[in-house]
């Protein structure tokens, strides 16, 4: 947030008004006021030197105020939707909680730090996650993608349905992407993918922020090889394909040593010679 300072121009004259008359004279008065705009060049919120990382902001979208600045006023207004952020989770090494101080953008005005909810500790552990070929053609293949708690065994539904937002109100819930696909388990920690292009696929979790999730979980990866050829259908129709593909060459082929044969010199054009 930037600001900057603009009269009110209904103060520029004053009006004087009694039973008979009324007067009008250039006010001696030229009354401010102060206001804030969302700017373009900053100020941008950055850690200072080993200061705390900031992990997430929160805020609502808001249209560009631009029409609300007045046509003799210029500032650097942002243009677009901007995201005023009311919250910041940050992350230090170390915290001395009696010296936390938080200030805000007027100077020496200051925030209260709260002592977090009951329950809004997390636990952050480690997720399990596999993929199997359950079947393939020639043309496609299924594969089963499961994932589980690592530690307790426990599915872990990538939706969402069974998950807390203590922090936030965060709706990511986390995702699995194999190839360029991206999947969601169910309430068994499974999923069903099919794939129609062969090769090696690498399916990957990305758990939802730790900010938003009890537990949390930290992401896994696990690859699966797919080619036709991994089937004995896949082979015969290769063997197939390659010899209806060959056909023309071995046509061709066999045409031409007939004609060596019928147009060519023969063995005794050679003894003669």
């Amino acid at each position: 947030w930037r600001f900057y300072t603009a009269r009110n121009t209904n103060w520029d004259t004053l009006v004087t008004s009694t039973g008979t008359s009324t007067t009008t004279e250039q006010s001696d008065a030229i009354p401010v006021r102060v206001h804030a705009y969302p700017s373009q060049i900053g100020p941008r919120a950055e850690p200072v030197r080993d200061g705390p990382d900031i992990i997430d902001t929160w805020g609502t979208d808001r249209v560009s105020p631009r029409e609300t600045i007045g046509e003799n006023v210029t500032v650097e207004v942002v243009n677009e939707t901007y995201t005023p952020t009311y919250g910041l989770a940050v992350r230090a090494e170390s915290v001395d909680r009696e010296a936390l101080r938080v200030g805000g953008i007027v100077r020496g005005v200051n925030a209260t730090i709260v002592d977090p909810q009951v329950g809004s500790a997390r636990q952050l552990r480690e997720s399990n996650l596999s993929v199997e070929l359950v079947s393939q053609t020639t043309s496609n293949a299924t594969l089963r993608v499961e994932l589980h708690d690592n530690q307790t065994g426990a599915p872990i539904a990538s939706n969402g349905s069974d998950r807390q937002y203590p922090i936030g109100g965060s709706s990511h819930s986390g995702y699995i992407t194999v190839g360029d696909q991206r999947v969601a388990t169910n309430e068994s920690g499974v999923a069903v993918v099919t794939l129609d292009e062969p090769g090696i696929y690498t399916a990957r979790y990305h758990p939802g922020t730790w900010l938003g999730h009890d537990p949390a979980y930290v992401g896994d990866t696990a690859s699966v090889r797919w080619h036709p050829l991994g089937t004995l259908e896949g082979w015969v129709t290769f063997v197939f394909e390659v010899g209806w593909q060959a056909i023309p060459f071995v046509v061709t082929f066999y045409a031409g040593r007939r004609l060596l044969r019928m147009f060519g010199p023969t063995d005794s054009d050679y003894r003669n010679q």
